[in-house]
C-alpha cells in the first residue's frame, strides 16, 4: 500500500486538468460555494500528537482535489456538516500535510463551473458583528480606486506565491486578465497584475490579446439577470485562438462576486480551444449577487 508520504506528494506533480463545458443555463443554477479555512474555522487542519484531523465542506473541489491526490477519501461527519478525514502521522507526513494547508490558508477556494477557482481573500470579514476590509481587501481597493503602483506590486507577490505553489495552477500555460469593460487608455488592475506576474513567473500572457468588442458597457449598472446578455452583447474577441488551443488557462480578475463575468470569459475561452480554465481573483466579495437588485 502506498504510504501518506507518496499519495501527499502526487499533489504537487503534473495533473491534467477537465474541460468544464457548461452553458449559461448550468450557471443560472450554480450557487458557489466557499472553502475558506480562516473564516469557517472548523473545516481547517488539527494536529495533535502526530494524529491529524481536517475538514471539508462537502460536495467541494478541494475536498475532492485533496482526496485525489492524497488517496485520503474524507467521510462524513456525524452532524453532517462537514467531511473529515483521521490519519496519523510520521515526522514527514506531518510536514507535507502541513504544506497543503498552509497553500490553502487564508485563501478562498471557490466550488463553481470553472476547472478550478480562488481567490487570495475576502474583501471584508466581520469581527464581532463589525464588516471589517481585510488586508487583501485594503490593497485592492488601494491598487483599484487610488492606482497605487505599491499595492499593486504587493498584490501581484501574493498571486505568485499562489500560482506557483498550488496544484493545477503550477502547470498553467497562459495568462489572461478580465478586461476592461470600457473606454480608456489606462490598464486595468487585472491587466497590470498579469503583467506583473507573468514577468515574475514566465507564464505567458494574453494581456493585449483579449477584449471586449464594445467598451462602453458599466457592467456595474447591469443588473444580475441581465448581465450575462450584456457580455454577449459586449463581445468578446481574441486575436488568435490557436494561442490558447490545448492551453491551461489563468484567469485572473480583481473582485469575485457572483461569478457572471468570469464563467462568460472562461467559457469564450473553453469554445476557443482551452483545456481548461482556472479562475483567480484578488478578493471574494461577501455578498454573491451583485447588482441583483438594479434593474427591478
Amino acid at each position: 500500500m502506498k504510504t501518506l508520504k507518496q499519495d501527499i506528494l502526487k499533489i504537487f506533480k503534473r495533473v491534467k486538468l477537465p474541460v468544464s463545458a457548461f452553458e449559461y443555463e448550468d450557471f443560472q443554477r450554480l450557487k458557489v460555494k466557499r472553502y475558506d479555512p480562516k473564516t469557517y474555522p472548523q473545516h481547517n487542519l488539527h494536529i495533535e500528537d502526530e494524529y491529524a484531523v481536517a475538514g471539508f465542506p462537502p460536495g467541494h473541489k478541494a475536498s475532492r482535489l485533496f482526496a485525489e491526490k492524497t488517496g485520503l477519501n474524507p467521510q462524513m461527519s456525524s452532524n453532517g456538516k462537514r467531511l473529515i478525514i483521521r490519519v496519523s502521522l510520521n515526522s514527514r507526513e506531518h510536514d507535507e500535510m502541513l504544506r497543503w494547508f498552509k497553500i490553502v490558508e487564508g485563501r478562498i477556494l471557490l466550488n463553481d463551473l470553472l476547472s478550478f477557482s480562488a481567490a487570495l481573500a475576502m474583501n471584508y470579514e466581520f469581527i464581532n458583528d463589525r464588516k471589517v476590509i481585510t488586508s487583501i481587501g485594503a490593497l485592492e481597493k488601494k491598487a483599484k480606486d487610488d492606482n497605487c503602483s505599491e499595492s499593486t506590486s504587493a498584490i501581484a507577490e501574493e498571486l505568485c506565491e499562489f500560482i506557483q505553489n498550488m496544484p493545477y495552477y503550477t502547470d498553467a500555460d497562459l495568462l489572461c486578465p478580465v478586461p476592461r469593460s470600457t473606454i480608456s487608455s489606462e490598464a486595468s488592475l487585472p491587466e497590470r497584475l498579469c503583467d506583473l506576474v507573468s514577468t515574475s513567473t514566465g507564464i505567458l500572457n494574453l494581456n493585449g490579446k483579449v477584449r471586449w468588442v464594445k467598451k462602453d458597457c458599466h457592467l456595474q449598472d447591469v443588473a444580475l439577470n441581465q448581465r450575462w446578455k450584456s457580455l454577449e452583447l459586449s463581445g468578446f474577441e481574441i486575436d488568435d485562438s490557436k494561442t490558447v488551443d490545448g492551453k491551461v488557462i489563468i484567469l485572473i480578475d480583481d473582485l469575485y462576486q457572483s461569478g457572471n463575468t468570469m464563467h462568460f470569459l472562461a467559457k469564450q475561452l473553453i469554445d476557443c480551444g482551452a483545456r481548461a480554465v482556472l479562475g483567480l481573483a484578488v478578493v471574494k466579495a461577501v455578498s454573491d449577487g451583485d447588482n441583483i437588485l438594479k434593474g427591478k
